[in-house]
């Protein structure tokens, strides 16, 4: 065999090994190409499992919200007992009238809801907004689990036509109530545990009194020693007029329709179907052709305007300008106008609004008395040499 035979020989040998090293190495490779997509899409596919589950997407959003409450550390003192001693820039005391139309209320705009309109419903966010100062919450109920005898009252975020939910979950009211209870009037937790709550009910109920009858049944049941008296039932005594002396250590319940003709209608203490209370949504109130009629009105009546938007919060210093006693802000939203609603409310949790925007009673001055020598009254004039009637 020659060399050259020899050196092909070797050269193909050496040509073949070299082939099936490479060839392993490819295979070797496709082997990790192949087991790293499939822990990619093993990843990704726990990844939704998990982090995009209802209980883990729920406590995300709980968290940021409770972070947010967390940094207010709102102090609202007691703001309705000293009241009665308000002073002007050259310290006279200007007023007395303490009737509940002559002050601004911390309010909170769907007060149940965190995560945005298609959030949750969280019944201990309701507790961290009143320890923050808040004294008007907003609650929307529905029927369910349908239309009917059978429909219990829910805390929902929705749509009244239709019935249709939007959040992601919803709670029964007498749990929501039942944690009203327990955090509005405790005085170990909050500082203003004394001023008046107000509670805003949006019946999306399409009509149906089995659920308002039940609803009523749970307010007296959880609110029982703490309703307005009999003369603030069905809405016959204006509430705005009620001295904030009266209303102290109370529950206000107000709510928008459907009431009249069933067991709620006694435990209403005021609507907007009367002609002394407004509920407005902020876009309408906006656009109204005669807003310094809303100031006049809110001198002597109640007006509430709503946020009525679930995602972020608008300018609230226009409504308040022009009197309005309750805007309802989303307490759940961190920006801007939240945080100025807050330093507006930080100290107090009912605010006394400025001269101009309060009530003041017409009166009239009593007339000097008369000048006895102008009278037209018969005298007698009488000396030693004569008496005369004239």
């Amino acid at each position: 065999m020659t060399n050259n035979n020899l050196n092909n020989m070797a050269t193909g040998y050496l040509k073949k090994k070299l082939l099936e090293i490479i060839l392993k190495i490819l295979d070797h490779k496709e082997k990790i190409f192949i087991y790293t997509i499939i822990g990619l899409f093993v990843f990704i596919f726990f990844y939704v499992i998990i982090f995009t589950s209802y209980p883990v997407k729920k406590s995300l959003a709980y968290n940021v919200f409770d972070k947010w409450i967390s940094m207010i550390n709102l102090k609202p003192y007691n703001s309705c007992r000293n009241q009665s001693k308000k002073y002007s820039e050259d310290g006279m005391l200007v007023d007395k009238n303490t009737r509940l139309c002559n002050y601004y209320v911390a309010s909170s705009y769907k007060s149940y809801l965190i995560g945005g309109s298609n959030g949750w419903v969280c019944p201990d966010a309701i507790r961290k907004i009143i320890h923050s100062g808040a004294r008007l919450i907003d609650i929307d109920i529905f029927n369910y689990p349908k239309w009917g005898k059978d429909a219990e009252p829910i805390v929902a975020n929705g749509q009244d036509f239709g019935q249709r939910i939007y959040s992601r979950n919803w709670e029964s009211f007498e749990e929501v109530a039942r944690v009203i209870r327990n955090c509005a009037f405790n005085s170990g937790q909050i500082i203003n545990y004394n001023e008046p709550l107000f509670i805003n009910l949006r019946l999306n109920v399409e009509g149906n009194f089995y659920t308002l009858d039940k609803l009523a049944y749970i307010i007296k049941d959880m609110f029982d020693g703490r309703l307005l008296p009999r003369k603030y039932s069905y809405q016959r005594k204006s509430i705005a007029a009620a001295s904030m002396d009266e209303l102290k250590g109370k529950i206000v319940i107000f709510a928008d329709k459907y009431f009249e003709h069933s067991k709620l209608n006694e435990l209403v203490n005021y609507t907007p179907l009367k002609n002394f209370m407004r509920i407005t949504p902020r876009l309408k109130f906006n656009d109204s052709n005669d807003l310094n009629e809303h100031a006049t009105f809110n001198k002597r009546w109640l007006g509430m305007v709503l946020n009525d938007d679930d995602n972020i919060n608008h300018d609230f210093y226009g409504a308040q300008y022009f009197g309005c006693q309750f805007y309802l802000i989303n307490y759940a939203i961190n920006d801007y106008f939240m945080e100025e609603y807050i330093k507006r409310f930080k100290n107090e949790s009912f605010i006394f609004k400025p001269y101009q925007r309060r009530y003041h009673p017409t009166s009239v001055k009593l007339p000097e008395k008369q000048d006895p020598r102008l009278s037209f009254r018969p005298i007698t004039l009488e000396n030693n040499f004569f008496k005369a009637t004239i």
